[in-house]
């Protein structure tokens, strides 16, 4: 036998073996589902037997715990709606209790309040009527000091324009000396002219600074008001002239301010 018919022979062999085993497996298959069809109704039967056996028990079971959930429910309502009412008795209770002692305290208040505004308005009228007072007096005592120390003031600075007048005068009667110097003399002695001159100028320009302040103090006591800051005066510059130097400048006394009579 060849190889090729061997093999032929192999195979025909494994498909009837095959066949067979196919044939023998459908046949277990077809009496496994029997059997499974067989044991399903009878699992079923069982099943409907042992329910229709149970549905009256759990029926009555059910209704038993149904009608004692009932019960208890009403109990715990009854006892909600009593412990609810006991509980709405005694807040209205509080309530009302605490409503009473809020009015009395609001009455309380309100009456402290109006004896307290009834003392401040009487305090406040005191004030008043001891303000209108002092200021009655304030005015008439200005009025006395103003009439007072108007003529001395208008005396005062009457004086002091004389003595600026004169201080005036003092200062041309040594322009003019300085003037009608020497020629000759005049290189050798301008810085001394000089610084004499300007010496004289600041005295006069400190002098009117002192005349201001004095009359902006009269001015306050006699007017009242505030006393406005006196500004400090440069001092004075003496104009740009050519005049001759003098060997000598004769001495100047300023006069010296009056106090403020008091």
């Amino acid at each position: 036998m060849s190889r090729r018919d061997q093999v032929f022979t192999d195979l025909e062999r494994w498909q009837a073996n095959r066949l067979a085993h196919a044939v023998q497996l459908h046949q277990n298959l077809d009496q496994l589902m029997a059997d499974l069809r067989t044991n399903t109704a009878l699992w079923l039967a069982q099943t409907t037997a042992d329910r229709e056996a149970q549905i009256l028990p759990r029926q009555q079971a059910r209704q038993d715990y149904i009608q004692q959930l009932q019960a208890d429910t009403e109990v715990l309502l009854a006892h909600y709606q009593a412990d609810r009412k006991l509980s709405a008795a005694e807040v209205r209770q509080k309530l009302e209790h605490d409503c009473q002692i809020l009015q009395n305290t609001v009455s309380d208040l309100r009456l402290e309040i109006a004896q307290e505004l009834r003392r401040v308005q009487q305090q406040v009228a005191e004030i008043q009527a001891k303000t209108a007072v002092d200021l009655a007096g304030y005015r008439q005592e200005q009025a006395m000091v103003r009439a007072e120390l108007l003529p001395q003031l208008t005396a005062y600075v009457e004086d002091l324009q004389v003595q600026v007048q004169v201080t005036l005068k003092e200062l041309a009667a040594v322009r003019q000396q300085a003037a009608v110097v020497n020629q000759a003399q005049r290189q050798s002695d301008r810085q001394a002219l000089t610084d004499s001159v300007d010496a004289m100028f600041e005295e006069l320009a400190d002098f009117r600074h002192q005349l201001q302040a004095q009359r902006a103090q009269l001015s306050h006591v006699v007017w009242g008001g505030k006393v406005a800051a006196q500004p400090v005066a440069p001092p004075a510059t003496r104009p740009a002239a050519t005049r001759p130097a003098v060997t000598r400048v004769p001495s100047r006394a300023i006069a010296s301010s009056k106090p403020v009579p008091k």
